[in-house]
């Protein structure tokens, strides 16, 4: 049975773990990551998909990316 609150609060602390790791391991705040136009975003966009499990559109509002 999936209840939708509990996978909200997956992909949350999901997120918020992979933020606080690429922070950590970069030595750049967020904000800096998402103005990026490098591997560092790339990698970050697809952490996000991969083991966030959020959809692209979540990424994108959350990264910044307009179509």
């Amino acid at each position: 049975m999936r209840i939708p609150a509990v996978q909200r609060l997956k992909k949350f602390t999901a997120k918020e773990g992979i933020i606080a790791t690429l922070c950590k391991e970069t030595n750049k705040s967020f904000d800096e990551i998402k103005k990026e136009r490098g591997i560092i975003r790339q990698i970050a966009m697809d952490l996000f998909y991969r083991v966030g499990g959020l959809s692209g559109t979540e990424i994108g509002e959350m990264m910044g990316v307009g179509w």
